[in-house]
């Protein structure tokens, strides 16, 4: 529960900042740019968390520490079903309609992850080092095609579908988007709050899972629809954000411990801060022709996280 309560002040005090930060400094702004503020913290913070409790899922389901939407190979594959529905709907003569975004970034983040899952598996059983290598390799091959759909298909200046292949929050997205992709997110914690004891048990083999009552079948399939649901909100909102789904979970499991019923609702503030906080670099790097691209910042801050991570061992920061 401190962990919890650091990290609500600590988004706090990030959005406070986000929503005081101007091109004059500090300042308190009028009703119409705090609005536009504050619908973009509200991108921010339902995309990050979002990604934070995917990887929390994914971390669990796989039994990897290491696993996340964006090393598994599911960030990229649903940016690749929403890239290819997009051309599909070229190939018509239509614009994809902003209904569609949610279904084509779900159907290529289900179908990837259960590619690099059925791929790993060797005796009847997932290979954790497999699924990352695995996962990878995937998610290099989504990102080329992407960028291979994205020749075939004319400019658009209006709204290039090549912002999700950077990690960039659509300003665009209406308020009932977000009202409704905040409410998947939430529902997803939830879930994962009431079945948290199952997924502890769920840690330990399939045989020791089992004998405490736990059905590993039914409890594998919610966790393989929830990072699917959860990945596909998080691209379709803000493209394949790196890092965050991976770093966000082992710091607040360093802190709070493995219970899943706290770590999922740590992560996701933690998620959400990540981002919100990212958002405020964005604000303040002014690059001269734009601002620097939110994926840029995560992955400049999580790459030497992964690489501390992984020279340390991930079991120093709560991982297996």
């Amino acid at each position: 529960m401190a962990t919890i309560g650091v990290l609500l002040l600590l988004v706090t005090g990030a959005v406070v900042l986000r929503i005081s930060l101007g091109s004059g400094g500090l300042s308190w702004p009028e009703a119409e740019i705090r609005g536009l503020r504050l619908h973009r913290i509200a991108l921010a913070m339902v995309c990050g968390s979002a990604l934070a409790v995917a990887g929390v899922v994914l971390q669990a389901f796989l039994r990897n520490p290491l696993a996340s939407p964006d090393l598994t190979g599911v960030a990229a594959g649903s940016g690749l079903g929403l890239l290819i529905a997009a051309y599909v709907a070229y190939r018509m003569g239509e614009v994809l309609a902003p209904a569609l975004f949610g279904p084509a970034a779900m159907t290529g983040a289900l179908l990837t992850l259960a590619l690099v899952g059925l791929a790993s598996r060797r005796g009847g059983r997932s290979d954790p080092v497999a699924m990352v290598l695995i996962g990878v390799s995937v998610g290099i091959l989504a990102s080329a095609l992407g960028m291979l759909v994205q020749q075939m298909m004319p400019p658009d200046p209006s709204r290039s579908v090549t912002r999700w292949l950077i990690g960039s929050l659509d300003e665009h997205a209406s308020v009932r988007l977000v009202v409704a992709s905040g409410a998947i997110v939430a529902s997803a914690i939830g879930l994962v709050v009431m079945v948290g004891p199952s997924i502890d048990a769920a840690a330990l083999c399939d045989e020791e899972a089992a004998s405490v009552g736990v059905r590993i079948g039914p409890l594998r399939w919610l966790m393989f629809v929830l990072a699917g649901v959860l990945t596909a909100v998080a691209v379709v909102l803000g493209g394949p954000i790196g890092f965050v789904g991976l770093v966000c979970p082992h710091l607040v499991r360093s802190f709070a411990g493995p219970s899943h019923r706290g770590l999922v609702v740590g992560a996701a503030i933690a998620g959400a801060l990540m981002l919100v906080s990212a958002d405020v670099v964005v604000r303040l790097v002014d690059l001269g022709h734009g601002r620097l691209p939110i994926g840029v910042v995560t992955a400049i801050v999580g790459a030497p996280v992964l690489i501390a991570m992984l020279r340390r061992g991930v079991g120093a920061w709560g991982g297996a």
